[in-house]
């Protein structure tokens, strides 16, 4: 999907991005099906998370809500 050698980290941030503000109306929660892991699979996944973080490739998320997937 991406082309290692030109993906080196995030595109800078720029006016026309959006944030979604949540407000105090919104579920603390939502009812989601959740998709178990082997241990191994999380131990597996945390790493390749510490992996993309640290070469900032992905940012840690603020919001409240995550996706039940990959």
């Amino acid at each position: 999907m991406f082309n290692k050698k030109k993906f080196k980290n995030l595109p800078e941030k720029h006016k026309w991005d959006y944030e979604i503000n949540l407000t105090e109306e919104d579920p603390k929660e939502l009812n989601i099906k959740f998709y178990t892991m082997t241990l191994k699979e999380e131990e597996a996944l945390n790493q390749w998370l510490d992996k993309q973080l640290k070469a900032g490739l992905i940012v840690e998320s603020k919001s409240r809500y995550t996706a039940p997937y990959f």
